[in-house]
Order: C-alpha cells, then structure tokens, then sequence
C-alpha cells in the first residue's frame, strides 16, 4: 500500500507543481496565491515539524517531490483483543534545502482536498486532460 499511495502522491505533486508552472507564466498568475489560500481554506494540510516555510500547495509540493526520508505515519487499533496496526493518512517527509533540514507532517486527505478545491476553482479541468491526470 505504501508504494501505491506513494507514487501517486508523488505523481499528483508532480502534475500540480507543473500546473502552477503553467499558470505562473501566464496571464493569471497574480490569481496562484489566491487561489491557493481558498483552497486551504478550513483544511489543515499538514504541519511543519523542522524548520520555517509556509505550507501552500506548491510548498508542499516541493515537499513531497524532495524529500529524501518518506515515512508513512501508523496508528494502533484494537478488534476485541486482536491488535492491528493501519496507515493514518499522514506522511512523515524529510528533507534539506541548501544546507537547512526540514521535516513535513503532511496530512494526506486534506492536502489533497485542496489541490482538488485548487483546480475546480482555477477552472483547469481542460489543462488537467493536457498533462494526462485523472483528478477525480
């Protein structure tokens, strides 16, 4: 499960990140930052563990795309007396930039609430189709 959901997140940063690119040079690129904080707006997406950087869409992006250490975060549960143990959705990424360390807990489902909230608002469903993702 790890490597699936790992390489479609990985996948999704990509194409967003290529997205946002896109639109950056483009006649709407004073709308990104906008766009971006409608987005968030009521998700909480992850939190910073190590270091000082903002956590926007192309931020975490960034993130993900660079990390060096991916750990998937794991919860215990109980069925009766049978104690299992299953993913909670959260990432535990870790990098550096220059010669600064960061570290990202990043919250899967709303993170990916907000890039999905990102593209319907920026009305990119045909640039979707474009760079080949499915988004929904």
């Amino acid at each position: 499960m790890k490597g699936l959901v790992s390489a479609y997140t990985l996948e999704c940063s990509i194409r967003l990140r290529v997205l946002l690119d896109t639109i950056a040079g483009g006649p709407d690129a004073d709308k990104i930052v906008e766009l971006d904080a409608v987005a968030r707006s009521g998700q909480v997406i992850g939190q910073v563990a190590d270091g000082e950087f903002e956590l926007t869409l192309r931020e975490t992006c960034n993130k993900i795309i660079h990390a060096r250490k991916v750990i998937p975060v794991w919860s215990t549960g109980f069925a009766g007396d049978i104690e299992f143990q299953y993913w909670s959705g959260v990432y535990d990424l870790s990098g550096t930039k220059g010669y600064k360390s960061w570290r990202l807990l990043l919250y899967i489902a709303p993170w990916a609430k907000s890039a999905e909230r990102f593209l319907l608002k920026a009305n990119l469903a045909e640039m979707t189709l474009y760079v080949g993702q499915d988004w929904y």
